[in-house]
């Protein structure tokens, strides 16, 4: 049946998408939009990682962190994807997405030879619409509705950073991930059905170095991998799915007192994951490998105050379809007053040459020292 067909669909846009949307993916792997203060830069921050995001950024940065700290972050999201398919029935999707209010809470703890993260990631809400998909039956349009698709993303990380000598830190994570997600459809009627609902649970590893040779230069090289496959439930049906492994390589060097200036290189290995489904492999086809570029400049205005511009590109995981890709402009400022900062950041995908796919991001950091 069509409705079959749909659901299926949506089944695997959320296994995809998944695993590479910055609003839509495994919460806290491979994300673009983790705090603030490295967001207003373009998230060219695995060479800086000096606030409690090094957690997510690069581990080995939490060693720069000498008292107990915590951070808590907030985000708001609106966004609108476009699907084209091959069937007459449905010759084009529109699929708005938006999250709110998703809480990233980091404390941590320095000790005199370790220091130590614990880091909660509690999203608040997320959901997609795809709006005015229609039910045919020989030709015949039964009726129209809408699919609200909800997700879930839990995220749990102990960290540990060890420095050294003076110029170089290591630093390692260990992330646990519960996954809950659910298909609803809405009839124009009134009428209200869940489809599909699913649970799933894996655990992946960071590591992170920082190197430091001068005050006014950094370099730090991070990789994330998930060891043990995501296993989980759908419709009944037992899955299992691994996670690309992801590299990524940052310098920072300071021009003068009051500017820093950052770029980075990602590498995210999508060929070569697997998905299985009730135990039979069934990998995506259609996806490549990504390269992703980040830069940023942050100034200081005052000693207390930065100003901060970036810019990143999010490529297209599908090498056939529409074209996803996005090319994000941010721009943020932090402000500190004694044993507080507060960092706020704000990207969009809509100013530069904007495609299939767009998005809009505000974060806000509250840190305590």
């Amino acid at each position: 049946m069509m409705r079959n067909k749909i659901v299926l669909s949506f089944v695997v846009i959320g296994l995809l998408q998944g695993s590479v949307g910055a609003a839509s993916n495994w919460s806290f792997y491979n994300r673009n939009d983790i705090g603030a203060k490295a967001l207003g830069m373009g998230g060219a921050f695995i060479s800086v990682a000096d606030d409690p995001t090094a957690v997510y950024w690069n581990p080995a940065g939490l060693t720069q962190i000498d008292k107990l700290t915590v951070l808590a972050t907030g985000e708001f999201s609106k966004g609108e994807v476009y699907f084209t398919w091959e069937w007459d029935t449905i010759p084009e999707l529109f699929y708005e997405t938006s999250h709110y209010f998703y809480s990233l809470i980091n404390v941590v703890l320095p000790t005199e030879k370790v220091t130590w993260c614990i880091s909660e990631y509690i999203p608040y809400d997320f959901y997609a619409i795809c709006k005015g998909l229609e039910e045919y039956v020989e030709n015949e349009c039964l009726r129209k509705f809408d699919v609200i698709d909800y997700r879930r993303f839990y995220t749990t990380t102990v960290s540990m950073a060890y420095k050294m000598n003076p110029y170089l830190s290591m630093g390692i994570n260990l992330n646990y991930f519960l996954k809950r997600y659910g298909i609803v459809n809405i009839y124009e009627d009134g009428e209200e059905h869940t489809y599909l609902i699913e649970s799933g649970h894996g655990f992946g590893g960071d590591i992170g170095i920082l190197y430091k040779p001068h005050k006014n230069l950094g370099v730090g090289l991070v990789t994330k991998y998930n060891f043990l496959p995501i296993g989980g439930i759908i419709g009944g049906t037992k899955v299992e799915e691994t996670l690309p492994l992801f590299v990524g390589i940052g310098i920072s060097a300071r021009a003068s007192p009051k500017i820093l200036l950052n770029a980075d290189i990602n590498f995210t290995k999508w060929n070569g994951i697997s998905f299985k489904w009730g135990g039979e492999l069934d990998n995506p086809e259609n996806v490549q490998d990504m390269l992703q570029q980040r830069i940023g400049v942050e100034y200081f205005v005052k000693e207390n105050i930065a100003l901060r511009i970036g810019l990143y590109n999010e490529p297209s995981l599908f090498t056939t379809g529409a074209d996803r890709g996005q090319v994000f402009l941010t721009c943020g400022i932090g402000v500190k007053h004694k044993h507080f900062e507060f960092n706020t950041a704000l990207a969009s995908s809509r100013l530069i040459n904007p495609k299939e796919k767009k998005e809009t991001n505000l974060i806000l950091s509250l840190t305590y020292r």
